[in-house]
C-alpha cells in the first residue's frame, strides 16, 4: 500500500493511497522525524498500540517482554500469591496474616498474645496523678498508689559528663543515702563531697572536661513483717544467754549453768582407751551409790573418829600386833567349816514384853496360843465400817442411815467384824447388797435397844454373812 502524505493545520497525516483510511501515526507540525547514530531511533513519535505489529519490548530496553499482563507480571517478579500478596477486598483475605480477634465490646483494651492465639485484654488504668507531683508509682500486687519519697524504688543513677571546672551536679537523693563517683572511683562524703540539698553535689575539688560523675540515691523504704527491738526482746527472752553475743567464754558458760567445777565435774579431755563414762541412772545399778558429804580434815574427832596414822608392816605381826588366819569364811563355809549363827539378833523367840506394837502387815502368824487378848472397838463416825479401824463397832441410829463396809482381808483370807446398833428400829436401816441373811431376810431392828450383828467375808467382801442378836436387854 502507498502512503500519501498531506499537510493540514499544522501538522502532517499519512493516508493510504488507495483511499481505504488514515493510517493511525500523528507527526506534530512542531514534532520531526530525524535519524540520529546509525538512524535506528525515533523521537517524539506517538504510537497507537492497537496498529503496532512489532515484537514484544524486552525487559532490558524498558518492556515487560510479554503481550500478555500474566505474563508481564511473570518476567517483572510480581507474580501474585509468590512474590506479591494477593488482596481480597478489604484485605480480610489477605494469606499469611493472622486476623484480628473482634474489635466490637473491646474499646481502650490492649492486643496481647499467648504465643498461639491473640485476645484482647484490659490496661490497669493509673490511680489519679492529681496532687501527687513527684511520688512514684507503687503497687501491692493489687492495687496501684502513689508513693513519696525523692528515691523511686530502690536506687536512682544519675550520670554526668563535667564541663572544665565543673563543681556542682544535679541529682535526686536523700542526704546520708548517696554514693558519689568520679570516674569509677568512690568520693568519701564531706571529704570529697557534699551532698545535704537533696537536688544536688558539690565536688571539693573542680572536675576537668570529660571527667564522668556517678551519682547512685538510695531509697528509703520500710520492711513488713518485721520486731522492734522492745518486741524482739520481749518475745526472746534469753537474748542475754546468746553465745553469739558473748566475747567471753566463762561468761557464757555461767550464763547458761556451766561453771566447770561448780554445775559440772571438770575433766581430762583425753579419756583413756575403754573408758566408761558413768551418767546418773548408773548409780545404783553399775555403779555403788554414794553419800555426797565428804569427809575433810576438821571432821576428824569432830565428826568422824580418829585414826593413829602408824601403818603396821609384816615386822608388826606377832610382835606388835596379834598374827592372824589369813583364810577368809565365806557364805559356803556357814554350817560346814564354821558354827551356824542365830540372824536374829533381836532374840524374839524368847519370852519378852513388847512396848509398842507389832504391825504384821498382813501376814501370817502360826499356830499362836492366845491369852488375855482384846479387839479394837470404835464408835462410827460416819455410816462405813472401815475394818481398818477396828473389827468391833458401834452406832446409835438417830436418823435413816444406809451403811457400807469397806477394807476386808483380800479373797483368800476370812474376815470378820461385830456391829453393835443402838435403837437400830428408830430409823430406816438400809444394808449392803453384798449381806447374805438367813432366810434372805434383814433383821427387824429394836426401836429402843441394842442389837448385836455379827458379819463374815470370805471372797473380800463380795459375799457377806449375816447374823444378828436382837434385843439385848
Amino acid at each position: 500500500m502507498a502512503i500519501k502524505i498531506d499537510s493540514a493545520v499544522g501538522s502532517i497525516t499519512l493516508s493510504a493511497e488507495d483511499g481505504s483510511g488514515n493510517v493511525n501515526l500523528t507527526i506534530p507540525r512542531a514534532g520531526y522525524l530525524s535519524a540520529t547514530g546509525n538512524g535506528s531511533q525515533l523521537t517524539n513519535i506517538s504510537i497507537n498500540t492497537n496498529n503496532w505489529a512489532g515484537a514484544d519490548l524486552t525487559v532490558l530496553n524498558g518492556g515487560t517482554g510479554a503481550s500478555t499482563a500474566s505474563d508481564a507480571r511473570l518476567n517483572l517478579g510480581l507474580v501474585i500469591g509468590t512474590d506479591v500478596l494477593a488482596p481480597g477486598g478489604d484485605g480480610s483475605s489477605l494469606t499469611g496474616i493472622d486476623a484480628l480477634p473482634t474489635q466490637t465490646s473491646h474499646n481502650t483494651k490492649f492486643l496481647t498474645t499467648d504465643g498461639t492465639t491473640a485476645s484482647w485484654a484490659n490496661v490497669d488504668a493509673l490511680p489519679t496523678q492529681t496532687s501527687n507531683a513527684g511520688k512514684y508509682l507503687k503497687t501491692d500486687g493489687t492495687t496501684a498508689t502513689w508513693e513519696s519519697g525523692a528515691i523511686n524504688g530502690t536506687a536512682e543513677r544519675t550520670v554526668h559528663t563535667a564541663t572544665a571546672g565543673q563543681t556542682t551536679f544535679s541529682a535526686t537523693y536523700i542526704a546520708g543515702f548517696v554514693d558519689v563517683y568520679h570516674n569509677g572511683m568512690k568520693l568519701q562524703q564531706a571529704a570529697d563531697f557534699t551532698a545535704t540539698s537533696g537536688t544536688a553535689i558539690v565536688l571539693t575539688t573542680a572536675s576537668t572536661v570529660g571527667d564522668i560523675i556517678d551519682i547512685v540515691g538510695y531509697g528509703v523504704f520500710t520492711v513488713a513483717n518485721t520486731y522492734t527491738t522492745a518486741q524482739a526482746d520481749a518475745k526472746y527472752t534469753w537474748a542475754a544467754n546468746n553465745l553469739s553475743d558473748i566475747a567471753s567464754a566463762s561468761t557464757a558458760r555461767a550464763n547458761l549453768g556451766l561453771v566447770i567445777g561448780t554445775n559440772v565435774q571438770a575433766y581430762d579431755a583425753t579419756l583413756p582407751t575403754g573408758s566408761t563414762i558413768v551418767v546418773d541412772g548408773d548409780i545404783g545399778s553399775t555403779v555403788q551409790a554414794y553419800d555426797a558429804t565428804i569427809v575433810v580434815d576438821a571432821d576428824i574427832g569432830s565428826t568422824v573418829q580418829a585414826y593413829d596414822a602408824t601403818i603396821l608392816n609384816d615386822a608388826d605381826i606377832g610382835v606388835n600386833v596379834q598374827a592372824y588366819n589369813a583364810t577368809i569364811v565365806v557364805d559356803a563355809d556357814i554350817g560346814v567349816n564354821v558354827q551356824a549363827y542365830n540372824a536374829d539378833t533381836s532374840l524374839t523367840d524368847v519370852a519378852e514384853t513388847r512396848s509398842a506394837s507389832i504391825d504384821m502387815a498382813d501376814n501370817i502368824v502360826q499356830s499362836p496360843v492366845l491369852k488375855d487378848y482384846a479387839e479394837t472397838s470404835i464408835a462410827m463416825s460416819a455410816n462405813d465400817v472401815d475394818l481398818s479401824l477396828g473389827n468391833v463397832q458401834t452406832k446409835t441410829i438417830a436418823t435413816n442411815s444406809t451403811l457400807t463396809f469397806s477394807n476386808p482381808p483380800a479373797t483368800g483370807n476370812a474376815g470378820s467384824f461385830t456391829l453393835i446398833l443402838t435403837n437400830g428400829g428408830a430409823a430406816t436401816v438400809t444394808w449392803p447388797t453384798s449381806i447374805d441373811w438367813p432366810a434372805a431376810t434383814a433383821p427387824a431392828l429394836t426401836a429402843a435397844g441394842v442389837d448385836v450383828l455379827f458379819f463374815t467375808t470370805i471372797d473380800g467382801g463380795t459375799i457377806w454373812y449375816g447374823t444378828a442378836v436382837l434385843a439385848m436387854g
